[in-house]
């Protein structure tokens, strides 16, 4: 399996991405940006732990189930008005 980041870098991007979502003109975070984008990307790395570890490893054909409540969760939050 290819390694596409180092953990290093998925953090730095994870942040990153965060980062830019709440820098939006005229969003009254101030300071708070960087705080709130770390505690968001944590908990999308917690996220990640909590579905791995609900993956039964020897059971690998159930992935495919895996991705698709993944693909479902992602459909969800894009019909959540913003």
């Amino acid at each position: 399996m290819e390694v596409l980041h180092t953990p290093k870098e998925k953090a730095q991007e994870l942040f990153s991405d965060y980062r830019a979502f709440l820098s939006i003109p005229g969003a009254p975070l101030g300071d708070k940006k960087d705080s709130i984008a770390k505690q968001l990307a944590k908990h999308t790395v917690s996220e990640m732990h909590i579905a791995l570890d609900s993956v039964d490893w020897m059971q690998v054909q159930n992935l495919d189930r895996e991705h698709a409540f993944w693909n479902e969760v992602e459909m969800e939050i894009d019909k959540i008005p913003a």
